[in-house]
């Protein structure tokens, strides 16, 4: 029969536990509660200076972050008209990574009205200069509202790519990532129902 237990508490002596229990097959160690963050715990149960590397492979899965557009497009709206107007004005970004950079603004407008958000924070966006006066706030907000999600080894997310900024925190190890984009025919009855982006109101 197994015991599943849980540890209260990573630090050196949580971290030995763990190890004893990977040692008897009796027990699943099934929760870890700390408040450290994962990626240095799990580099910590690597690397001991008192017991030793650990020889076992250990990964550290991250977190998924999402933010809803339309939602910080709305606070944005109401507290800060300025900052929106600024991060709206058009070819006030360009967003590398892509095989053909685009050059848009963090919040563009659709021919329907719709708003799409981009935004990227890893090196390959680039920003005119008043766009760069106001991302403190823009910054403060996507802090504020960011959701987060542990992503396991094998899972993964889907989103409508003009509503939702993503991002995650730190990955180790391999991983794979499959970007599906669909384009509808809005002569459907599904193409009618699924827009890019999101309507301000």
């Amino acid at each position: 029969m197994v015991t599943r237990v849980g540890i209260n508490g990573f630090g050196r002596i949580g971290r030995q536990a763990f190890k004893i229990a990977l040692q008897h097959p009796e027990l699943e160690v099934v929760a870890i509660n700390d408040i450290g963050d994962v990626a240095n715990m799990a580099y910590l149960l690597k690397y001991d200076s008192v017991y030793g590397r650990d020889d076992h492979e250990i990964h550290s899965e991250g977190n998924i972050l999402f933010v809803d557009g339309k939602q910080l497009y709305q606070v944005l709206a109401n507290e800060y008209p300025q900052v929106l107007e600024t991060l709206s004005t058009p070819n006030s970004a360009l967003f590398a990574g892509a095989e053909t950079p685009v050059y848009s603004s963090i919040f563009s407008r659709g021919a329907d009205g719709s708003i799409c958000v981009r935004f990227r924070y890893d090196g390959l966006g680039y920003y005119a200069a008043p766009v760069c006066s106001v991302l403190p706030i823009f910054l403060d907000l996507l802090d504020k509202y960011t959701l987060a999600f542990p992503l396991q080894r094998q899972q993964g997310y889907i989103l409508q790519n003009g509503r939702w900024l993503h991002g995650r925190t730190a990955f180790r190890g391999e991983r794979e990532m499959y970007r599906v984009l669909v384009r509808t025919d809005p002569a459907t009855a599904f193409g009618s129902s699924v827009h890019l982006g999101f309507q301000p109101g």
